[in-house]
């Protein structure tokens, strides 16, 4: 950028796009809920542009944030038209790519799937280009929460207008190729060559963007680490001895597994288990658990609650366990949340999820655990002593203190995003 552009631009005020799959409306991304609101500290203006499919349950932004719900799925006919798709200059790179640097098949699956994508990350070049046109008095900064078709829309669209930043997240399933069905993320050789930065939310994340999709820039992934809020800290928990966890009920979340130990167990403590969330397997986990749990444990299917609720009912009840049995993880928002009240932890080392969880703090649990060997996990830790469940709660909130608290890693964001 020359000397007499990078002045117009500071002399501009900061105007933050900010791409999300569905966020302020429905129920997922509780995670911007906190990030939002610094975010909207640091901009003079914040437009959300939401692809949610509803607008219901609209949640709360600060007053400084506008927001745009557009939906980018392509109709019939864009469908058909994507096919036109292989004739490009985009799709014989990667191609290459995919055959020469990655080692994967170049078949149907990742032929549609790469020509539907590309399809949509046009459209969102063009939301992109004219949002920049409408908001031409602001120096505008376009972020996509997720390395997705957004994220991909706003490296085209940045490969046409390179004064402009651009910038997204990584999380997990956008990270990993063995999380995709077919083995296979779209252009992330182009995603990391065209925007500025990616943020990954882990070191593991990271690690795996530099290596497996072959980056040469190493300056292109960054670190930014998600956090959430302080939240009271308790030395001891509360009777009963409740196991929480906090999953949608999909099949990677692997909650039949947590089930099968509990219906495992045998001890004379009064146990508690509470699960948050829902999602296509709730039936099907209601039953098992109806089956497999013995009576003497009381199960709780407490179903979605907003990130407020959530953290009210941590404050209430103190629980004494947090579990999570992913088989793919980034870095849970869940396990933070649970840690800042001083929750220890189980969780499966997936991902980076080593980079919270360690001996100190609860136990990891490698990712292709039996529901026999959860079961042994559990006993430990119910059978520990109050002074052993002391240090762990002590180390668990230190370990959100020191690598996820929020005040500290979102103006480190923040910061790095006004230094691209």
């Amino acid at each position: 950028m020359t000397a007499k552009i990078e002045l117009f631009y500071q002399l501009k005020s900061n105007h933050l796009i900010l791409f999300t799959a569905a966020f302020p409306y429905g129920t997922g991304e509780s995670f911007l809920e906190t990030e939002i609101r610094y975010l909207a500290n640091a901009f003079e203006k914040v437009t959300i542009i939401s692809q949610a499919n509803s607008k219901a349950n609209q949640r709360e932004v600060p007053e400084n944030v506008e927001v745009r719900n557009l939906k980018v799925k392509l109709s019939k006919a864009e469908r058909m038209l994507s096919l036109m798709g292989r004739f490009s200059k985009i799709y014989r790179e990667e191609r290459r790519i995919i055959q020469e640097t990655e080692g994967l098949n170049w078949n149907i699956p990742v032929i549609k799937t790469f020509v539907i994508s590309l399809a949509r990350v046009k459209k969102i070049e063009k939301i992109a280009t004219n949002l920049n046109l409408e908001f031409a008095e602001y120096s505008n900064y376009f972020y996509s929460y997720w390395s997705d078709d957004s994220a991909l829309g706003l490296a085209l669209f940045r490969s046409k207008n390179p004064e402009v930043r651009c910038f997204s997240r990584v999380h997990g399933w956008d990270v990993y190729f063995e999380a995709s069905a077919i083995g296979y993320l779209p252009m992330r050789k182009y995603l990391a060559r065209n925007l500025d930065a990616i943020f990954a939310i882990s070191q593991a994340g990271k690690d795996y963007c530099e290596n497996r999709w072959g980056i040469d820039d190493p300056t292109k992934v960054r670190i930014a680490r998600l956090g959430v809020q302080q939240q009271g800290f308790h030395a001891g928990f509360q009777e009963p001895f409740t196991i929480v966890s906090c999953a949608n009920m999909i099949p990677l979340k692997r909650i039949h597994l947590l089930i099968d130990a509990l219906g495992m167990l045998e001890t004379k403590k009064q146990i508690r288990w509470v699960h948050f969330g829902d999602g296509p397997l709730s039936e099907e986990l209601k039953r098992r658990a109806a089956t497999k749990i013995p009576e003497e444990i009381d199960v709780q299917f407490a179903g979605h609650r907003s990130n407020s609720e959530l953290m009210q009912w941590y404050a209430e009840n103190r629980p004494a366990l947090f579990v999570n049995t992913s088989s793919t993880e980034g870095i849970p928002v869940s396990i933070m949340e649970a840690m800042s009240f001083g929750t220890p932890i189980i969780a499966t080392d997936v991902g980076g999820t080593s980079e919270i969880v360690n001996g100190t703090n609860g136990k990891l649990i490698h990712a292709g655990f039996s529901a026999n060997e959860l079961k042994n996990e559990l006993v430990k830790i119910i059978n520990a002593g109050e002074e052993q469940m002391g240090r762990y709660r002590s180390e668990a909130y230190k370990s959100w203190d020191k690598k996820f608290n929020s005040d500290t890693n979102y103006i480190h964001f923040i910061d790095q995003i006004k230094a691209l």
